[in-house]
């Protein structure tokens, strides 16, 4: 058996199939330049990326790329072109020097994903003290703690003298993508936590004006903690157990909006569903839970998790809680 297959290979139309690919590539690249280009002077000009039939004509032929891509080389291996004379260019594609170029783009696309968003999440969430990283995590907590502890503590500068003072701000809202989903989660929790200690002087669920979390990975995070523990609690129960006011009491806490974006095509985020009681995801999603949304225009499977920023969603979700 194992002699059939070194036989296969080595009558396999190396060249052919090189130069076939090669060519398949440079063509999805066009069509990705292309897609971009669109997607740009969409956006200048305001109009919705979903549905766009610019984008639907694009799709087809991308669909149409990867059928050719299939039949074309299930004809090279049966050897449908053999004895076939190509023009110059052909042959060029074939240099198996166009391999590199194709590896070295698509492992930094991978590698930037990889390591500076999965693995700084993985840094920060890691449970052991005594690891290098944790030096890090305490350094990150505390700049976020100090800098949204000054917003809260700010109070605003009155000619007069006053009896009462009065904050600076009175609704503040918190934003984080990604790791800074989970920073602010961990902030905005530890905050409360510290004004509830303090009888509430700060009022910091009450001026809470929203949180908006995309490409989060909250819900993965959360899983964590029932792979650490030894016993079966549920994965609610034990995120509770490690005093996080946002889901400890809903009329104390949860005194805000919180809206999560997410998209399918993104393997960081998800849909965040350990973060409410059990059956306050199910439709019609009450207005104290987490509202998860779509972002229909994160489409492309990797880059999805930082396209984001690029697309309407979250600013329309975010504009809507903070200038309705």
């Amino acid at each position: 058996m194992w002699n059939c297959v070194v036989c296969f290979f080595e009558k396999m139309p190396h060249a052919k199939l090189q130069g076939f690919s090669t060519l398949i590539i440079l063509m999805a690249a066009v069509l990705v330049a292309a897609t971009m280009i669109a997607r740009a002077f969409l956006q200048s000009s305001e109009q919705r990326l979903h549905g766009h039939g610019l984008f639907m004509f694009l799709s087809v032929l991308t669909f149409a790329l990867n059928v050719l891509a299939f039949f074309g080389s299930v004809l090279i291996l049966r050897g449908y072109f053999d004895g076939r004379t190509f023009p110059t260019w052909a042959n060029f594609l074939a240099n198996p020097a166009w391999v590199w170029p194709f590896l070295i783009l698509f492992s930094s696309k991978v590698r930037e994903i990889m390591v500076q968003y999965v693995g700084d999440v993985a840094i920060y969430i890691r449970p052991n003290k005594l690891d290098r990283f944790d030096v890090v995590r305490s350094e990150i907590k505390e700049a976020a703690r100090s800098v949204a502890s000054a917003l809260f503590t700010s109070y605003a500068l009155k000619a007069q003298p006053v009896t009462a003072p009065e904050f600076q701000y009175d609704k503040i809202a918190l934003v984080g993508h990604s790791l800074g989903s989970v920073i602010a989660y961990d902030t905005l929790n530890r905050l409360m936590l510290d004004d509830w200690l303090c009888g509430g002087a700060l009022q910091v669920a009450e001026r809470t004006a929203t949180m908006v979390t995309f490409g989060s990975p909250l819900n993965k995070t959360a899983f964590l903690f029932t792979i650490q523990g030894k016993d079966t609690l549920h994965i609610r129960e034990r995120l509770a157990s490690t005093v996080q006011p946002l889901i400890m009491s809903y009329p104390k806490f949860r005194k805000f909006k919180w809206i999560n974006v997410f998209s399918r095509n993104d393997i960081v985020s998800g849909h965040l569903k350990f973060y409410d009681l059990p059956g306050y995801q199910d439709d019609p999603v009450p207005p104290v839970a987490v509202q998860n949304i779509k972002d229909r225009d994160a489409a492309v499977p990797l880059v999805a998790h930082v396209s984001y920023w690029k697309n309407k969603t979250v600013w329309t979700q975010l504009l809507s809680q903070i200038a309705p």
